[in-house]
């Protein structure tokens, strides 16, 4: 059941069934989402709707293929099952009981005919929708039509960023270049780091950067490392009086001696010096230990004025670095900005050459095919394709993607009032507290938005529910604990259909018993994955988890080791926590990297480099022999071993 938060009232699943209606549903994880999905396409398909006129969106093939096989499964028990089932079944998707004859034996003949029609339902991810799109562009840019993806995008990344340092090449003859000044400013890593970063937001970046017009002599470097300077050079002669007075006290201790120096010699070129010497590192405060005791005896009577005129002249000094870094920064943003419409020149080029994109330029051809001079063409094609359109996990969606969809949803509206009743019927599901793909782009405030267009210009209703399927009671009520109290997540207080009874176990924290000498012993960086020192306690923890485990597996009957995921924030101690499993008997998996020397060619050259430099080594031998460099089967060195042994020779197996 979903309950609708403007009407409060609660409204069944029959309803958010009914393709003749538009709905956002926001759900909690469990709850069935993607049940309703394939329940509300069953639907629309089993009333005579056509097969391929449903666009059924998710962010990856495996949900995809899980939704996809769902509705299958659906339809299959519409075509096997008994017909008191099949009824009780379309019942509970919405069909009326006067209308259940009549789609009844529709119903029964659907999985035959999906299955051997090409008139499928468009069941993918967005990235597979927009190779639909770029498929539907007309025969002048049909290169779309046929490009292919980078299987990485890093590599893809690193190859545009040399095009963009070609594309530089004059620069970097001439040290007063805006661009060198800008490596001088950031480095260059960081330049790179920041332009590749644009590609996966290229179509947000590109409505911003368009109308930007770069002046070198108003946004250039140059112009910011002028002004910067002419403002060090004035505050430097407008505080020669307290830098004197400092020079005269600090000179008098012996420890002091650099900064007493830098203070006599005041310009614009060492005042970073001066603020090393006695901000702290960020440099937004006096470092609180830079007067000591032992100074202010040295001073005596004066010691608290200069205190005080140090103090004063530390925040006179922040106050002109920060406007400084201010100054840079505005700088910086324009030439990256500047740049950044050089590097997308670069991409476009490689993918018009190399017929290769990414993921995200796949995203961007698309919306430029929706959006641009063929987007007319491509969006009547679309509208001959779609009446239902569903997407699920909503709340992953970035702002690109909610940018295509509704740039193609607009052309449906037909006046103030949205859209009529023949434009297609939308369905959304989604649960903003799950979006956990910001790096990619997704934002909670997309559902929101979205919501709010969805509800304006199509009518679309708003249910949600609490209520999940997944988790048992007590584990619903102790997240309940966590989060009901919490102001920073609109999370209202769940519940469980799940009659299971479910255990929420609390562990106690692993502390680290290490002495101090081998807290700071170097790691071994070879052996040693990062973060090494913490091994013992991730396996100490891993044999704590092991233990409630065994308890659990040993007081249920349906339990089974399939069951468990064990997560860990960082997969480098996935291989920790598995090895105390297995010490443990407990059989287990881990997606974790090897180490460098765990990896096999690695053991192998090892071996052969034991092998060539101790020749007294049978296990190095051996691991030689049967390694790809050799290949030695098992049965030969059995033999060789038993050839050794009733020879009586005690020389190292190679020998014999």
């Amino acid at each position: 059941m979903f309950k609708d938060k403007k009407e409060n009232t609660v409204l069944s699943t029959k309803l958010a069934c009914n393709p003749n209606m538009s709905f956002v549903v926001e759900a909690c994880a469990g709850s069935g989402k993607t049940w309703l999905i394939c329940s509300r396409i069953l639907r629309f398909l089993v009333e005579g709707g056509r097969p391929s006129s449903v666009l059924a969106l998710t962010f990856t093939n495996k949900a995809a293929s899980e939704m996809q096989s769902r509705l299958n499964n659906f339809l299959l028990f519409l075509a096997v099952k008994s017909e008191q089932e099949v009824m009780e079944k379309l019942l509970s998707i919405g069909i009326k009981k006067n209308n259940l004859e009549i789609v009844l034996q529709r119903a029964r003949s659907l999985y035959e005919r999906i299955l051997v029609d090409t008139d499928q339902p468009v069941i993918c991810t967005f990235h597979s929708w927009y190779s639909k799109i770029l498929a539907m562009s007309p025969t002048k840019i049909g290169i779309l039509s046929n490009i292919s993806l980078s299987p990485s995008n890093k590599e893809f990344q690193h190859k545009i960023w040399k095009r963009f340092l070609e594309a530089q090449q004059n620069d970097f003859n001439r040290e007063d270049s805006e661009f060198m000044l800008l490596i001088d400013a950031i480095g260059l890593r960081s330049i790179k780091t920041a332009l590749c970063s644009l590609i996966p937001i290229r179509i947000e970046v590109e409505s911003i950067i368009k109308n930007e017009n770069f002046t070198s002599q108003n946004d250039g470097m140059k112009q910011a490392l002028k002004v910067c300077f002419l403002k060090k050079k004035v505050w430097c002669e407008e505080s020669s009086v307290e830098s004197d007075f400092l020079f005269h006290h600090f000179s008098r201790i012996k420890d002091r001696n650099v900064f007493a120096k830098l203070l006599r010699d005041i310009s614009p070129s060492t005042l970073t010096d001066i603020a090393s010497c006695f901000l702290i590192k960020d440099k937004s405060s006096m470092n609180s230990r830079f007067i000591r005791k032992k100074d202010e005896n040295i001073w005596g009577e004066q010691a608290e004025e200069v205190k005080e005129r140090t103090i004063k002249f530390a925040n006179s000094l922040i106050a002109l670095l920060n406007e400084c870094q201010a100054t840079i920064q505005k700088a910086r943003d324009m030439l990256l900005k500047h740049f950044a419409k050089t590097f997308f020149l670069c991409l476009d080029a490689y993918v018009l050459e190399k017929k290769e994109t990414d993921y995200s330029g796949l995203e961007y051809l698309a919306w430029n095919n929706i959006s641009g001079t063929y987007g007319p063409y491509v969006q009547s094609r679309l509208d001959l394709h779609y009446d239902q359109i569903l997407i699920d996990e909503f709340q992953d969606t970035s702002s690109s993607q909610w940018k295509i969809l509704k740039y193609w949803l607009n052309s449906y509206i037909t006046s103030n009032l949205g859209v009529d009743t023949s434009s297609p019927k939308i369905f959304v599901v989604g649960d903003p507290k799950q979006s956990i793909y910001r790096f990619r782009g997704a934002d909670p405030k997309v559902f929101y938005k979205a919501q709010e267009w969805l509800e304006k210009n199509f009518h679309a209703q708003k249910l949600m529910t609490n209520k999940t399927r997944r988790c048992a009671q007590k584990i619903v009520n102790f997240m309940n604990s966590l989060f009901c109290k919490s102001t920073l997540l609109d999370y209202k207080k769940h519940y469980s259909f799940n009659k299971l009874e479910g255990r929420v176990y609390r562990l106690p924290i692993i502390k680290n018993q290490d002495d101090a000498p081998q807290k700071n012993k170097d790691r071994n960086w070879l052996l040693d994955p990062l973060g090494g020192k913490e091994s013992e306690l991730w396996k100490a923890e891993g044999k704590q988890i092991g233990k409630i485990l065994l308890q659990i597996k040993n007081s249920s009957d349906n339990f089974t080791w399939s069951d468990v995921r064990i997560l860990v924030r960082s997969r480098i101690h996935s291989k920790d926590i598995s090895e105390s499993l297995t010490s443990l008997n407990i059989p287990n998996t881990s997606d974790s990297n090897l180490n460098l020397l765990d990896q096999q060619e690695i053991i192998d050259l090892i071996s052969l480099l034991r092998f060539l430099v101790e020749d007294t080594s049978d296990y190095a031998f051996v691991v030689l022999a049967k390694s790809n460099i050799f290949n030695i089967k098992d049965d030969e060195l059995i033999w060789l071993k038993n050839y050794c042994n009733t020879s009586g020779t005690k020389e190292p197996l190679w020998v014999g």
